[in-house]
């Protein structure tokens, strides 16, 4: 929420915002594929200003053979370089030689996640999160690249985890790089209709909607002005009550997450009391209601485990939602 309040310049919450609320109502209201080529690297590797990146680690001869193993027919080969780029990539051992050469990383990056199988797969999709992170703000010809590639994954990908750890991806780019409402607002289509299960493609996973729920829930907070109507605020209070009674563990917490979140965010835009309508009362007092019962107790086909996890959890997110803790 703070990177969000300062992209957006919404969503910090003040001490005034975070007082206990006594309605429902107060949930709204303030008031109340191709083998890709051989990689050419940039020998003039040096510090790149503005990027808050360490200009210690690794060597140039150890980023560049990273990038080679890329290039490489043999798929175990390619792992390890993608295990190397991240690891690199997530110490900032090559923060430079990466920001440097970030063009033939994303190049590669992109060729194999859509070639790829899914343990390549995964760590492509996590190399490009890394990368979109490393390379800050204010990115939009370096999203617009990725874009299409990690969508196409998302909706049309083979392996399962593939596919959510290009959503993931997706939304880290969209939030971090992406300047165009317009863009912004097509992305929150797109994840949206992920979790309701309307996306084009092959049948999403409730593995996939969780991360589909979590990715707009980040994305919500960067909205354009005008997004969160009344009709919207309707129609996602409806769709996450109905995620709160599905079987998957982890799209119900996903759910509840979201609506800690949107509770936080909507109070945190000033949506007054007067613009909260009869329905949106009635979804709320619902909302609440599922969310106390989900706090005390869990379905009888439950382990014992899940129904403890569920309920701390649970118990936090209808804290955050009814009595108006901070999430």
């Amino acid at each position: 929420m703070a990177a969000a309040g300062k992209k957006g310049g919404k969503g910090a919450g003040s001490d005034d915002e975070r007082e206990s609320v006594t309605s429902e109502a107060s949930f709204l209201s303030q008031e109340a594929v191709e083998t890709p080529a051989a990689p050419v690297i940039d020998d003039s590797v040096g510090s790149v200003s503005g990027t808050g990146a360490s200009t210690a680690g690794g060597s140039e001869a150890d980023f560049a053979e990273v990038l080679e193993k890329l290039a490489e027919k043999r798929t175990s080969t390619r792992e390890t370089g993608l295990k190397e780029l991240t690891a690199g990539l997530r110490s900032y051992a090559f923060a430079d030689a990466a920001l440097a050469n970030r063009e033939t990383i994303f190049s590669s990056l992109i060729s194999l996640i859509r070639r790829g199988g899914e343990k390549e797969g995964v760590l492509c999709a996590e190399a490009l999160g890394l990368m979109l992170l490393l390379i800050g703000p204010e990115e939009d010809e370096i999203f617009t690249q990725v874009r299409g590639p990690l969508e196409y994954v998302v909706t049309r990908g083979q392996h399962e985890e593939v596919r959510v750890e290009a959503a993931r991806a997706l939304a880290m780019g969209s939030f971090i790089c992406n300047t165009e409402e317009e863009v912004t607002l097509a992305n929150l289509a797109f994840f949206q209709a992920l979790f309701a299960g309307e996306s084009e493609g092959e049948r999403a996973s409730d593995e996939l909607k969780a991360a589909g729920v979590d990715s707009w829930a980040l994305l919500a907070t960067v909205a354009p002005n005008g997004y969160h109507t009344h009709e919207l605020r309707v129609q996602l209070l409806e769709e996450l009550l109905g995620l709160l009674d599905v079987s998957s563990a982890e799209l119900r917490v996903a759910a509840g997450e979201a609506l800690a979140l949107l509770r936080e965010y909507w109070r945190g835009v000033t949506v007054a009391s007067h613009d909260v309508s009869a329905e949106e009362e009635d979804l709320l007092e619902s909302i609440v209601d599922r969310l106390q019962d989900m706090a005390r107790e869990g379905s009888k086909r439950m382990s014992r485990k899940d129904k403890k996890a569920q309920r701390a959890s649970f118990r936090e997110v209808y804290a955050a939602v009814a009595e108006g803790q901070p999430p």
